[in-house]
C-alpha cells in the first residue's frame, strides 16, 4: 500500500470475507460478523489479512473466532461497554450479536441475541458462545439491529408486529 488515493487497493482493510454484515471497532480491534452460505463466522479482523473465503461453506470458518453451523444470519454486533454496570461483571469484554433468523421460516430459538465471551488480552474467545435472549413469538420475525446505549442494550426487529408497528426494545 502507498499514498495513492486513486488506488482502490489502498482502501481495502482486509479481504476474503463473504458477506460482512456487522462491524464493531474497539480501539485498534475490528470485529466482523460474516455470513456464509450455510455457515456464519465472527472474527477479529487484522489489517491486510486474507480470510480465505473461496465460495465454499468450509472456507467461511477460516481465521474465525467463532463458527455457527448451521448459520442463522448474524447482523449486528457490539462490545459490552467496559465498567458500564448494565449487566453483571461476567459480561465484561463480551461481544453481543444478533442471529437474525429467517424472514420466511419460523425456527425455534431464532431470532436471538447471543453473547460471545471474549478475552481482549489474549485475542480469543474465553468460553462457548450462547444465546441470552430468544424470540418467543408465533409469527416469523428477523432481528436486525443491536447496540449498547448508556443505559442498556437496544435491539430492533425488522418486521412489524401483529398490529403493524415496529418497535425498538431495551
Amino acid at each position: 500500500q502507498d499514498d495513492d488515493i486513486e488506488s482502490a487497493r489502498n482502501y481495502v482493510w482486509a479481504y476474503g470475507l463473504r458477506n460482512p454484515f456487522g462491524l464493531d471497532v474497539q480501539g485498534d480491534d475490528v470485529f466482523v460478523a460474516d455470513n456464509g452460505p450455510d455457515i456464519d463466522r465472527c472474527a477479529q479482523v487484522e489489517r491486510g489479512a486474507n480470510y480465505l473465503w473461496d465460495g465454499s461453506n468450509t472456507s467461511i470458518g477460516a481465521n474465525a473466532d467463532a463458527v455457527f453451523s448451521p448459520g442463522r444470519g448474524m447482523a449486528h454486533l457490539d462490545h459490552y461497554p467496559p465498567v458500564s454496570g448494565i449487566f453483571p461483571d461476567r459480561f465484561e469484554q463480551n461481544l453481543f450479536l444478533t442471529m437474525t433468523g429467517s424472514p420466511l421460516v419460523r425456527r425455534e430459538g431464532f431470532p436471538a441475541i447471543w453473547v460471545l465471551p471474549y478475552n481482549n488480552a489474549e485475542d480469543r474467545l474465553s468460553a462457548v458462545a450462547r444465546p441470552v435472549l430468544q424470540f418467543r413469538g408465533q409469527q416469523v420475525q428477523v432481528l436486525s439491529a443491536l447496540a449498547f446505549g448508556p443505559d442498556g442494550l437496544y435491539f430492533a426487529p425488522l418486521l412489524p408486529n401483529q398490529v403493524g408497528s415496529s418497535e425498538v426494545y431495551k
